[in-house]
């Protein structure tokens, strides 16, 4: 095996800016500050881990290793340099979660409550969402102008076949089931806790499976 040692990349602002742009997309440095997020820490991170892999990947003549202790040691550090650089878009991305947490989870269960759930609605006469159990929120992208964000969980919903009167007689039927949803929303880089194309699904396919089942 055969490896390419780099020439080391360039530095200065125009790898300020990459760095920043891909920490915290549109995001400014202002508002990462105010939810706690170490800005020079941050891009201090991102740039060292791109400068890193740039020693790697910018090659010129007679840089050629085969020595396989070399060639370990440049495959590390070049790991390593990639970790740095996902961990500063992890660290901002938790940091504009534990912000909006709260905002993203009532968004969500908005959503759940007050719109008819197509597929939900199919299994039986009557429903009725009972809980809302909000597990996980990440914040799929950022870009110059939008955050993407994801939240996913379990709905509990009450199913009822008959009329309340049915139910009472003993003549119908009424139980809880519960069902994993995700729930996707956008909001503007200038306004974070301002959602739209706020979407959701709804997975059933349990229920369906049981009754194929049966």
């Amino acid at each position: 095996m055969r490896v390419v040692r780099a020439s080391g990349g360039d530095k200065g602002s125009d790898a300020t800016a990459t760095v920043k742009y891909a920490t915290q997309g549109g995001l400014s440095d202002d508002y990462i500050a105010e939810i706690g997020v170490n800005v020079e820490h941050l891009h201090d991170m991102a740039i060292k881990a791109v400068d890193d892999m740039s020693k790697y990947t910018h090659v010129r003549p007679g840089t050629i290793i085969d020595n396989p202790h070399e060639i370990a040691v440049f495959v590390d550090g070049a790991m390593h340099a990639l970790l740095g650089l996902f961990a500063s878009f992890a660290e901002c991305r938790s940091r504009v979660l534990d912000a909006l947490s709260k905002e993203i989870d009532d968004e969500a269960v908005d959503a759940l409550i007050t719109e008819t759930i197509q597929n939900v609605d199919e299994l039986a006469p009557h429903h009725s969402v009972e809980e809302v159990y909000v597990e996980e929120t990440r914040v799929v992208s950022l870009t110059h102008d939008t955050i993407y964000f994801k939240a996913t969980g379990t709905l509990v919903v009450g199913l009822q076949w008959g009329s309340n009167s049915d139910v009472s007689r003993g003549d119908g039927i009424e139980l809880d089931d519960s069902f994993p949803f995700e729930v996707t929303m956008q909001s503007p880089i200038d306004d974070v806790s301002s959602f739209y194309e706020v979407e959701y699904r709804v997975d059933t396919s349990s229920w369906l499976a049981d009754d194929d089942r049966d």
